[in-house]
This record gives C-alpha cells, sequence and structure tokens, in this order.
C-alpha cells in the first residue's frame, strides 16, 4: 500500500469512527433528555400530590378525625414521605388514618386498628386508596380500595372514600 492509499484509508476510518462518534452523542442526547422529562413528570406528580394532601386530604382527614374524636374514639392521623434514595427500599407519600372505635370488648392492638390510606403510587402515577382491619371480606365488609388518577384526587372522592371507610366501621361494630 502506498503512501496515498494509506491517507485515504485512515481517512475514511477516521470518518467512520467520528460518524459513529456522533451517533453515539445523539443517542447519549435522548437518554438525557428521556431521563430530564422523567424527573421533570415525576417531580411535577408529586407537587401535584404534596398540593392535594395539604389542601383536600388533610383537611378532610382532620375533620373526621374531630367528629370522631368528639364522640370518643380514638384517631391517629399519619404522613409519610417518599424514600427515593440508593440502598434503601422505596416508600411511597401518603397519609393515613387510623380509628379504633371506643366502645369495643377488648382494646384492638396497634396491628388490629382499621386504617384508611391515601397515597402515591409512582410506578404508574396514580393515587392509591387502600383500608385495612375493617372487616373481614367473608363478611363482606370491606373497605374503600382503588387506584385513581391524580386529576380525580379532589374534594369528592376523598369524603366519598371517608364516607365509605366510616360505614364499613359501623357495619363492623
Amino acid at each position: 500500500m502506498n503512501t496515498s492509499e494509506a491517507a485515504a484509508v485512515d481517512e475514511s476510518f477516521g470518518a467512520e469512527v467520528g460518524r459513529l462518534l456522533d451517533e453515539l452523542d445523539t443517542k447519549s442526547r435522548v437518554v438525557e433528555d428521556r431521563k430530564r422529562r422523567v424527573k421533570a413528570d415525576q417531580e411535577e406528580f408529586d407537587q401535584a400530590f404534596a398540593h392535594a394532601m395539604e389542601a383536600v386530604v388533610k383537611p378532610a382527614f382532620l375533620k373526621v378525625g374531630g367528629l370522631l374524636t368528639g364522640r370518643g374514639h380514638l384517631v391517629t392521623i399519619a404522613e409519610e414521605q417518599s424514600i427515593t434514595e440508593p440502598g434503601v427500599a422505596p416508600a411511597e407519600s401518603g397519609m393515613s388514618i387510623r380509628i379504633a372505635p371506643s366502645g369495643g370488648e377488648t382494646p384492638l392492638k396497634p396491628d388490629q386498628v382499621p386504617w384508611l390510606s391515601i397515597a402515591t403510587r409512582h410506578y404508574n402515577k396514580t393515587v392509591s386508596v387502600r383500608s385495612g382491619n375493617v372487616g373481614s371480606a367473608a363478611s363482606g365488609v370491606t373497605g374503600p380500595h382503588g387506584d385513581y388518577p391524580m386529576a380525580q384526587l379532589d374534594r369528592p372522592l376523598v369524603e366519598e372514600q371517608l364516607l365509605k371507610f366510616v360505614r364499613a366501621l359501623v357495619a363492623h361494630a
């Protein structure tokens, strides 16, 4: 191979490597753009949820809690913050209300107290409503449950879920 052929090979090799690196840069930009969009979407979801918790869920829980406490029932309201740290099991944001009805024959253990929780589901950007210890599925007495788009997390939905929960407690009493 003469000098001009070697130079042509070097030039074509360099051009091909340059083209491949351009392609890699383009793919990297697409991945980075997608990561930024996902992060922005997640932040928007978290902000909307935090706003709904302060403006809708917390006031409704506090109102119901006050009414129940006024009648002698034990009520606990807890807020949970999301955890997304490396090496730590992820946790969703949410709020729960626990109601230990008064007048029961035996005091309930903490893990037996009926609860209602409204929390995020980051994997599909929904809001989850769940309850437990309200009754048994065999008796047909179960509490509210379901997943809802963030746009549906409003006062009527929260009040409806709280009413279902309290109805289930009354039905089970």
